[in-house]
């Protein structure tokens, strides 16, 4: 089944939740309202029997202080409280008092694919929560469905056209995108993906400790962190516990919506075509005759590729979201990236601000033109995230921040840059004071 921030630094999934200390200065290690520790610990992911987007391999976390966070701090804190009270066991059935804590504790929840600090740094605006994909998904489809019946609207190549973004409910389209993306029918539950047995070997009891659930074999690696630090540890048993109830709870979901909305929309004969051929060939060209996981594997790969077809039509249409996601999946379009550079010119610059191995002093010089940029257009980028990118380490590099403000004095910078130069340096002796 399904899987697998932002105005400032307290916009996240879930919030600020819980509170750590490092080098003496008590900061909060988030992602998308699961909490994350340092990079040198294995930070679970999702089981993979789903259709998800690619996660960063850089690390997912980034910190900010607390001073005037406390109130909304204590707030997520007493909702995971009641999360962990409600919902003791991931392992056992749901109760309907876990459901409901569930249904409020992830609705407002930002998306998965959405939950590392490079993404959370490079979305301006309000990232994609549940509530998007869940909110009213017969409404999205048949919306969805009255614009792509329009030739002018179904646009999958070429520039973004913002005149058309009401017109031709952009919001709706991308919003059907996401629900496909999370609600395809599958031939597994979340209990088989999480507890099945299967991972790290084989199902054959002469195995026997080879064999193992992928819950558990999350576990054992965080176990392994255990004696490093126990903070860390208990984070990491929270994040994944989390996550079990998450895709519990994106399964229930799933469950009350009219399965025929999770049906393929069949406005691409082309689609099925091309899935039809492949599938002909393995069983038999009468669908009837398939066993019912074939079907089910059928649709979803026509599902797949409606999602893609989805997603680029919404970024045409000027959807923000759909723009953002469909920019950093880096697909060649000339055009489409000609007007992100008319319509979004800082873009490219966050973007290239978050590469990994890039020169600390190329990254600074990109955080300062994109905030720049995005000035201009009235759009604020958080400051503290942008220090971060510039600031982290890089394994093998002995680059530092200082080094990288002082490449910078050798530029030349408009007034207003200078002044973005100044800010963001103030940010980094602040967070960063050992670099200086």
């Amino acid at each position: 089944m399904a899987s697998n921030s932002r105005k400032g630094l307290a916009w996240t999934g879930l919030g600020l939740v819980v509170a750590s200390t490092v080098l003496g200065v008590a900061v909060l290690m988030i992602v998308e309202g699961d909490v994350v520790t340092d990079s040198s610990v294995v930070i679970p992911i999702e089981p993979s029997n789903q259709f998800q987007a690619s996660q960063s391999s850089d690390s997912q976390e980034f910190i900010v202080d607390t001073d005037s966070r406390t109130e909304l701090n204590e707030r997520l804190v007493s909702n995971l409280q009641r999360l962990n009270l409600a919902c003791p066991d991931v392992q056992a059935e749901l109760t309907s008092e876990c459901i409901d804590v569930l249904d409020e504790f992830f609705i407002d929840s930002v998306l998965p694919h959405w939950q590392s600090w490079k993404d959370s740094l490079v979305h301006l605006g309000e990232p994609p929560t549940f509530e998007r994909v869940f909110g009213d998904p017969s409404a999205n489809r048949s919306l969805a469905m009255e614009a792509l019946g329009r030739e002018d609207c179904r646009l999958e190549h070429g520039a973004i056209h913002l005149n058309l973004k009401a017109s031709c409910n952009a919001e709706a389209i991308a919003s059907h995108a996401l629900f496909t993306k999370y609600c395809m029918p599958s031939t597994s539950n979340y209990r088989d993906d999480w507890f099945g047995l299967g991972v790290g070997g084989s199902e054959l009891p002469e195995l026997g400790e080879h064999t193992t659930s992928y819950y558990k074999s999350q576990q054992l690696q965080i176990e392994s962190s255990r004696d490093l630090d126990l903070d860390q540890y208990e984070q990491q048993k929270q994040r994944l516990k989390n996550m079990v109830l998450r895709s519990a709870w994106i399964e229930s979901q799933c469950s009350k919506v009219d399965s025929r909305l999770s049906q393929p929309l069949n406005i691409w004969p082309s689609i099925q075509q091309s899935v039809m051929a492949e599938y002909a060939e393995q069983f038999s060209d009468n669908l009837l005759q398939w066993e019912p996981g074939v079907k089910i594997r059928f649709h979803r790969e026509i599902l797949i590729d409606e999602y893609s077809r989805l997603l680029s039509i919404a970024a045409r249409l000027g959807d923000d979201w759909a723009v953002t996601e469909y920019y950093r999946q880096r697909k060649r379009d000339e055009e489409f990236l000609t007007s992100i550079e008319e319509t979004r010119p800082w873009l490219p610059c966050l973007h290239r601000a978050t590469l990994p191995g890039t020169p600390k002093a190329k990254v600074l010089e990109d955080a300062i033109r994109a905030v720049t940029l995005a000035d201009r257009d009235g759009l604020e980028i958080d400051r503290k995230l942008l220090v971060h990118a510039v600031c982290r380490e890089i394994p093998f590099s002995n680059e530092n921040c200082a080094t990288a403000f002082r490449q910078i004095e050798s530029l030349e910078l408009s007034p207003r840059e200078f002044k973005v130069a100044s800010e963001l340096r103030v940010i980094a002796y602040t967070l960063y004071p050992e670099s200086f």
